[in-house]
């Protein structure tokens, strides 16, 4: 009996050692599949927002992880045979602020004319210029739409009696071509020119008509500066500078 106990006591050790190498392997067996599966499952993607499709209103709402975009605002119909809604406007740069502005009536030498009035930064994106009043088709052109109008180039002079003579090569689309478009009802005398700071001037029909008569969108071979009107001023040769309307935003038929 003893000999049997030492020949068992002699085994027992292997056979632990045996037993815990075997459950050490059922762990692995069992550890690594379930660490795959883990590794092998596609990330989670946060669902997209849906909008319903019947909202076709351009300013509907996005989810907030989408940016917004201003909303398209509507513009009225070309008359038939001028074709501007979808053209490609020449390249043009737009205009900043100098670092230094000159006082009224100081010369811009950036440019080469006299500064006046109290400029005004307009957003091109929501910028119109209203038609309206006596005309047939009431219109609100973007700046890209004027551009694509047959441009014209005038050297002028402008006058500020007590002031300042500006001389200025001019380049930008007739008045009469912007009127042609909305087409003028019988009976007009006189047009209303509206600027974004409030400014009006009021000019007679059969003046507006002539030729000379610009809305301009560059000067001296640039981009319309700021301090100078942009995005287009009344350009009247023979006329007070004063009724050169800068910011023009609105031309009233009446």
């Amino acid at each position: 009996m003893q000999e049997f106990k030492n020949i068992a006591s002699s085994v027992h050790p292997p056979y632990n050692i045996k037993m815990k190498s075997m459950i050490f392997v059922v762990l692995i067996l069992i550890i690594l599949p379930a660490c795959t599966v883990v590794s092998n499952q596609s990330p989670q993607v946060r669902p997209i927002a849906s909008v319903n499709p019947s909202l076709q209103d351009n300013s509907t709402l996005l989810p907030s992880s989408t940016p917004q975009t201003s909303p398209t605002l509507s513009v009225s119909p070309i008359p038939q045979g001028v074709v501007i809604e979808n053209c490609q406007p020449m390249a043009y740069t737009l205009p900043t602020l100098p670092a230094f502005i000159p006082g009224y009536a100081e010369l811009d030498e950036s440019i080469g004319l006299h500064v006046t009035g109290s400029y005004k930064v307009i957003d091109l994106g929501t910028y119109r210029l209203k038609v309206n009043g006596k005309v047939k088709k009431p219109l609100e052109l973007t700046y890209d739409q004027i551009l694509c109008l047959p441009k014209v180039t005038a050297k002028a002079l402008l006058v500020c009696p007590g002031y300042f003579e500006d001389t200025a090569s001019w380049t930008g689309v007739t008045l009469k071509s912007i009127l042609d478009l909305a087409g003028v009802q019988a009976g007009v005398n006189d047009l209303v020119l509206v600027s974004a700071d409030g400014y009006k001037v009021n000019i007679p029909l059969v003046e507006a008509l002539e030729q000379e008569s610009l809305l301009a969108y560059e000067v001296n071979g640039q981009t319309l500066p700021i301090l100078h009107g942009f995005p287009l001023r009344m350009v009247f040769p023979g006329r007070s500078g004063d009724e050169w309307i800068k910011w023009l935003v609105e031309i009233q038929v009446k």
